[in-house]
């Protein structure tokens, strides 16, 4: 399982940083994991989101979001 940083996800979705930290806080993007104080997203669920086209808030992220 490859972690994607904020810097790697808004390179695969031609966005800023701010805007994966503003999908994140409103769930329209598959959830992150802590990794001490670092954000970071599955490679896997990030690139199979894109693949469905960036559906809003229908992918499964189980109990990995995290809101801390």
């Amino acid at each position: 399982m490859k972690l994607l940083s904020v810097k790697d996800v808004a390179g695969l979705l031609r966005c800023c940083e701010r805007t994966v930290y503003r999908l994140t806080k409103a769930e329209k993007i598959p959830g992150y994991l802590k990794v001490g104080r670092l954000n970071r997203w599955r490679e896997d669920r990030i690139l199979r989101w894109i693949e469905l086209g960036c559906p809003e808030g229908e992918f499964d992220d189980g109990d990995e979001r995290r809101s801390d």
